[in-house]
């Protein structure tokens, strides 16, 4: 199974630390980020990785090399211009021809059974499963609302039906049936699923069990880090 690390941000959220090095490479509990990020794919079944590049983008390279250290294959998409999640996913549309795959942020910290939410992902016959979770701030992403069957719904019905929304952790399980969704210029894939929702596609959320942690500001790393 193949997987795509979003690592091309600037982290201006992580400033002063992220002005030396790429967010994916911050120190945590003994790694560097991006260390744990590999880890939990590779117990995932995932054995190939492609990772995109842009803010110290170099540094990501030399520090993981072609993978086989890490028992994987990692190859990258360097990107002169931000492409944010959506035209970074569309870059690299062929490397993705057949099957099911994930995508992960780079700037979070997760242990979460991807094993089994990619069974579940399979087992609905999902183009697009958002892994989740429950009981969480919203506000900084926005919300993700689901129906009774699980289906991922528009933002204006989601919240005129009463229901909760859900975080986003920035982990998708996702089939190529999407890439036709996806826009080439810099955009984010949430419009593209909910387009995709809203078309009446196989588009679902799953709120996972475990623990999950945003990286993404000076703040939260800090928490994070002091975490055992």
């Amino acid at each position: 199974m193949k997987a795509m690390i979003f690592a091309a941000g600037k982290g201006t959220r992580l400033e002063p630390f992220s002005r030396t090095l790429p967010k994916a490479l911050l120190p945590l509990r003994g790694r560097r980020a991006i260390d744990w990020t590999l880890l939990r794919l590779r117990e995932a079944g995932v054995d190939e990785v492609i990772i995109n590049l842009h803010h110290r983008g170099e540094k990501i390279r030399a520090y993981l090399g072609d993978g086989g250290t890490r028992g994987l294959r990692i190859s990258y998409s360097p990107e002169t211009e931000l492409l944010g999640t959506g035209g970074g996913l569309k870059r690299v549309e062929g490397f993705f021809r057949e099957g099911t795959f994930l995508t992960v942020n780079s700037d979070v910290y997760f242990e979460l059974p991807l094993a089994r939410l990619v069974q579940n992902h399979r087992e609905r016959k999902a183009e697009v499963t958002l892994v989740l979770k429950a009981g969480m701030d919203t506000f900084l992403y926005g919300g993700i609302y689901l129906d009774p069957d699980g289906r991922i719904l528009p933002p204006d019905r989601g919240k005129t039906g009463g229901g909760k929304p859900h975080l986003f952790t920035g982990i998708s399980i996702l089939e190529p049936a999407v890439f036709p969704w996806l826009d080439p210029q810099p955009s984010s894939v949430i419009p593209a699923f909910l387009r995709m929702a809203a078309a009446g596609r196989p588009v679902f959320g799953e709120v996972a069990a475990g623990r999950w942690e945003d990286l993404g500001t000076v703040a939260n790393y800090l928490s994070a880090s002091s975490i055992p």
